[in-house]
């Protein structure tokens, strides 16, 4: 199977001096973007459109692949040149394409409405980080399931990944802007984006003092990363893990060693002074996660101690 090549996306600035309307073209250009949770709809949907854009379409082995009664099922079996197609990168360009338009109608969108309209773009790109991060239930691709024997999923759902953090951190950048006086602090009276911001916006863990931790933190990430924390791991997701300001994050981090290392270095942190709040294991659950993404419980109630105790002891000295 070819690659094939996208053409850009055409957009210039919003269609209306119309909010609402304009609104409703951003989001569209949102929508269309796969999040992991709908992944499988989102492929399914790659091949159906082109099923509907050639109904003759003959793949590699010179069979008739695509067959009209599979999308009546909402179904489509991937054959073996459409699973490697897929497993070398064929559609990375793709999803690619889809974050690079967005990125663009974003940069737009922001500047035609700031000064004029600017909660309501705090709200539009608050909804969006909803969506990105998987809370809202709509979705463009919830139908269809896809059959593959050796398809290789990293290989979509990284550069996923990867974009929406990009994404994520863009958009947080933005509203940053527009609201740089009372930066996630205010109790917004708008029901809907009172509810995004519950859920996109998290308590971080409060140092006493962020002295120490700001001169060592090259040398405490340094400890930290890859052993316990992983190795995408940056400074400045440290200094957003221990802001102790309500932050957007664009994904947990993640825990690389054993849960009971990570009980440990937080308990050792705050017998040793330097976390101010008691609840910083409750902070802890919603913001780190272990390999397999899944937030981390209970850490509270685990309290052996782990083989690496005298790493971590070095650590917390170091904040």
């Amino acid at each position: 199977m070819s690659e094939r090549v996208i053409e850009p996306t055409p957009y210039a600035f919003p269609p209306s001096d119309d909010f609402k309307e304009s609104e409703r073209h951003f989001l569209g250009h949102l929508f269309v973007i796969p999040n992991i949770e709908f992944i499988e709809g989102w492929l399914y949907g790659i091949f159906k459109k082109r099923y509907n854009q050639s109904l003759n379409y003959i793949d590699q082995s010179g069979k008739h692949h695509y067959h009209e009664n599979e999308f009546k099922k909402k179904t489509y079996e991937l054959s073996g040149d459409e699973e490697s197609f897929i497993n070398e990168g064929g559609l990375e360009n793709d999803i690619n394409e889809l974050f690079n338009s967005f990125h663009f109608c974003l940069r737009k969108y922001h500047l035609f409405f700031k000064n004029r309209n600017d909660l309501d773009l705090v709200k539009s790109f608050y909804r969006c980080i909803y969506y990105l991060n998987g809370h809202d239930s709509f979705s463009i691709y919830k139908e269809g399931e896809v059959i593959e024997n050796n398809l290789n999923w990293n290989v979509l759902l990284n550069p996923i990944k990867r974009n929406t953090d990009e994404l994520i951190k863009e958009l947080d950048w933005r509203i940053n802007r527009l609201n740089p006086n009372n930066y996630h602090n205010y109790n917004p009276n708008d029901k809907e984006l009172e509810r995004y911001f519950d859920f996109i916006v998290h308590e971080t863990i409060k140092l006493y003092s962020k002295k120490s931790f700001d001169l060592n933190v090259g040398e405490i990430h340094k400890e930290l990363v890859p052993l316990f924390f992983h190795e995408n791991t940056s400074v400045e997701d440290l200094h957003l893990l221990f802001s102790g300001k309500s932050e957007i994050l664009s994904s947990p981090l993640v825990w690389v060693s054993n849960a009971n290392s990570l009980s440990y270095f937080l308990r050792k942190l705050h017998e040793n002074n330097k976390l101010m709040k008691s609840n910083y294991f409750q902070i802890a659950e919603k913001l780190i996660a272990d390999e397999q993404l899944s937030l981390f419980k209970s850490l509270k109630n685990n309290r052996s101690i782990p083989n690496n105790a005298s790493d971590l002891d070095k650590i917390v000295e170091l904040f």
